[in-house]
Order: structure tokens, then C-alpha cells, then sequence
């Protein structure tokens, strides 16, 4: 998963740290949190892992902005049993 932060004209913004958060309300788990890895200037990856099983998964965003503001972002997804590399898109929203 991949993280790109911008302003409204498209500049890349510099967050000190993103982390997500994924849950899967129907199957009851236990959310997993994880760091997202910088990997350029705006840009924040998840290392690669195994969710288990393909269902809907909750995700949110937390953004360390700077050391006094944070913002979150939150959204659902379908992520399709991982067999290799997938990619799954989805629009994440101010939550």
C-alpha cells in the first residue's frame, strides 16, 4: 500500500510519520496496526503482509502532521486473497 501526501495544489507535503490501522468488523479480529515505511519525499509504504482471507477491511490512516497535529483518514476496501502481489485501490476521506 502506498501513501502520497499533497496540498490542494499537488505539492508533496513532508508528515512526520503515517501509520495504518486495518479491522474487519464482520470477522471480529483484533485491528492491526502497522508503520508505513518512508520512501520519498510525501510518500509512505506499507511493507507487505498476509491479511489471512479476502473480505472487507476498514482502513484508517493516522497522519503525524507536525508534533502538536495529526489528522486521520478512513475508508473500506475489498482486498482479494494474496496469492503474489495485488493491487487495491481505494479513495481514502478526512475522517
Amino acid at each position: 500500500m502506498l501513501f502520497r501526501s499533497r496540498d490542494a495544489r499537488g505539492q508533496s507535503l513532508q508528515p512526520l510519520e503515517v501509520s495504518v490501522n486495518l479491522s474487519s468488523p464482520s470477522l471480529g479480529d483484533t485491528p492491526i496496526e502497522r508503520a508505513m515505511r518512508a520512501t520519498a519525499p510525501g510518500e509512505f509504504q506499507l511493507q507487505a503482509f498476509e491479511l489471512g482471507m479476502s473480505n472487507r477491511w476498514r482502513l484508517r490512516l493516522r497522519v503525524l502532521i507536525n508534533d502538536f497535529e495529526e489528522t486521520q483518514l478512513e475508508t473500506e476496501a475489498a482486498f482479494p486473497p494474496c496469492h503474489g502481489r495485488r493491487r487495491a485501490d481505494a479513495i481514502m476521506r478526512p475522517y
